[in-house]
Order: C-alpha cells, then structure tokens, then sequence
C-alpha cells in the first residue's frame, strides 16, 4: 500500500504499484493537491502537520473507493495456490480465470499455480481474465515409478 515517508517540511504519499500512482494523480487532481516526483514515481505531497498513521488510513479509504468506482483491482500473486483457492481469490476481486495447461516447475507442489497472466501486482479492471497454469511435476519421476 502507499507508503508515507515524512520529510523535513513534508510528508510525502509513495506510491508502491502502478494502480497506486494512478489513484495520486486522480486524488491529488480532485483535491488540489501537490505532487512530487521521487525516484520513478509520482508522490502525493501533504504538509507536514498531517499525522503520517491517520493520513495513510484516510488516504487508503479513498484508495478503496477508487478502486470500487473505477473498477480497479490489482492481480494477486497466485504462484504456488491450489487451483480452487486461487479462483476463489479471484472471484473475490471481481476477477475470471482461464485455465492455460499445464507446466513442469520444481519450484511449486504439484498441482499448484506456476503461471499467470497478468502478472502479480499487474492493475486490471473487474471482469477481466486471469490466466492460469497448474504445474504437473516432473515426467521424469512420475515415469520412473
């Protein structure tokens, strides 16, 4: 979530996500707000007598709205889920899912996610696509058996 970094005369809103960002750009517009950009991204600018633990909770409710308004979500990472859990998470955000095949990956149990697409922490609006591949273990051992 926006991450608030206080400076000298300023507390700065980072965002951490590209949905983030946009949400700044569209708060910081409709309430007349500086904006500052630091490093790779565009940072809501509040003066510093704003107390950093209630500006973050108001400023994340009005993340919430936007989100619900525009019809936002940001993909969760689903690497490593049952396919069941990860389609239940999905349904959650408003999303659907598509089942792409099947992959071989060490890194995961069988039967689990190893592949996405968007990707994690990717923005996408409600009633898009996720699309899935459920790892099948290595050939190899299951033909040895």
């Amino acid at each position: 979530m926006i991450a608030p970094e206080l400076a000298e005369n300023a507390l700065y809103m980072v965002p951490q996500t590209d949905l983030e960002e946009k949400f700044i750009l569209w708060f910081a517009f409709r309430h007349n707000l500086d904006r500052e950009r630091r490093g790779k991204r565009e940072c809501l600018l509040l003066p510093a007598q704003n107390d950093p633990e209630l500006a973050t909770r108001n400023l994340y409710q009005a993340y919430r709205e936007f989100c619900r308004r525009y019809r936002y979500v940001e993909i969760p990472n689903l690497y490593g889920l049952e396919p069941e859990k990860a389609q239940q998470l999905l349904r959650q955000l408003g999303l659907a899912w598509q089942f792409e095949g099947v992959r071989q990956d060490r890194r995961y149990p069988v039967g689990t996610v190893v592949s996405q697409r968007p990707a994690p922490g990717a923005t996408a609006r409600m009633e898009g696509v996720v699309y899935l591949s459920v790892n099948q273990g290595d050939l190899t051992q299951s033909l040895k058996r």
